[in-house]
């Protein structure tokens, strides 16, 4: 998935996932998602790779404190690592395998879905047509723009692939 950072800086963001033998496997860099769906309840499985994650790790360590954490909210979404001129700060791999149950849904988005849908908007709209995933895709799609032209908000780009486990019977 795409990112523009400014005139000439481009970079992209990826999120990649291989299912073998029933398990799944990601690996993630930047701030696009990656969503298991079990029983129609969707879990995001990365983290986004933005400034605010970088407060957040030191506020942990105790380098800040909650205010100034919440100072910096304009940043909030900038790319602390990403695919493109400099170096990939922070690749984020899924320890061990997820063993995927037959009906299993993966998806995997990018940021102009979930800053405008909310992951229980999400969960919703997949466990209604999860047997039905070219209208999930679309019926995600629209509502991201309904919502966006609701609230008069400008879009990012948005990339969906949407898949779903199955058993050979």
């Amino acid at each position: 998935f795409a990112r523009e950072k400014g005139v000439g800086n481009t970079g992209t963001t990826l999120v990649a996932a291989v299912i073998e033998k029933g398990e799944l496997y990601w690996v993630s860099v930047g701030d696009s998602s990656l969503y298991l769906i079990q029983r129609g309840k969707a879990i995001r499985q990365t983290r986004a790779h933005n400034y605010e994650l970088f407060l957040k790790m030191k506020l942990d360590r105790g380098e800040v404190s909650q205010e100034e954490l919440k100072r910096d909210k304009q940043k909030r979404d900038a790319l602390i690592s990403y695919i493109g001129k400099g170096n990939v700060d922070l690749v984020d791999v899924n320890t061990s395998p997820i063993q995927l149950q037959n009906g299993d849904l993966v998806l995997l988005c990018s940021d102009g879905l979930t800053k405008i849908l909310s992951d229980d908007e999400i969960e919703a709209i997949t466990d209604r047509f999860s047997d039905d995933l070219s209208s999930a895709v679309w019926i995600l799609m629209r509502e991201v723009k309904r919502k966006a032209d609701e609230k008069k908000r400008k879009t990012d780009n948005i990339s969906i692939v949407l898949m779903q486990y199955r058993t050979e019977c």
